[in-house]
């Protein structure tokens, strides 16, 4: 048992303390990449907990343990919204797909509010975007419902003229974070709806 425990315990070691390779750096076939795209990777806790990279250790002059201070996140949630950050700082060259979840009153929004003073301290609001299916919870994070930023109408036909996509594209071409509140009230057909006109709107359709 002894045995057992000392191998898994520098297994444990071994992979916490592996620097972080971002896929393009380990695999230039662009097919390859296309089909590893959505795989779940493993990260060490540096990834998590701001060690690794540009976040530093907490200190006074650390803005970003100042908005962790400022927001009063817990554990989990600081864990949450510093993935968010080490990946706007760089330490991945691959898109951020990222679902957090949890039971109401656990502080999802807390996190949207403190990724927001983030973006906002570094000037970058506008890389930054919210939504949400309903005009109060898009309030309540300061963000708008996906209806009104992607021009989608769930009741009647929609109306996608060039001027329409226009509009949309120019509300969300420079946009580089997206996040989705309140994915619970949400169906899979209006996952696609909002899949379907960011590609037509961006011309990935």
């Amino acid at each position: 048992v002894k045995l057992m425990t000392d191998t898994r315990d520098s297994v444990r070691n071994s992979k916490m303390s592996a620097p972080i390779t971002p896929a393009s750096a380990t695999n230039t076939d662009d097919s390859e990449n296309n089909r590893n795209r959505n795989d779940v990777r493993t990260v060490g806790a540096e990834y998590l907990d701001g060690r690794h990279g540009r976040v530093a250790h907490a200190t006074t002059d650390n803005p970003v343990q100042a908005i962790v201070d400022k927001f009063t996140l817990n554990a989990d949630q600081s864990r949450a919204f510093r993935i968010v950050v080490n990946h706007v700082l760089g330490l991945s060259a691959e898109p951020l797909k990222m679902y957090l979840g949890g039971m109401a009153g656990t502080g999802k929004s807390q996190v949207i509010k403190a990724l927001s003073a983030f973006f906002e301290s570094r000037n970058e609001s506008h890389r930054f975007i919210t939504m949400a299916p309903t005009g109060s919870a898009a309030a309540l994070i300061g963000g708008a419902t996906y209806h009104h930023v992607l021009n989608i109408v769930d009741i009647g036909r929609d109306i996608l003229d060039s001027n329409t996509l226009n509009r949309i594209r120019q509300r969300i071409e420079n946009i580089d974070y997206i996040f989705l509140d309140e994915l619970s009230m949400m169906s899979c057909n209006d996952l696609e709806k909002i899949s379907a006109r960011m590609c037509m709107a961006l011309g990935n359709a």
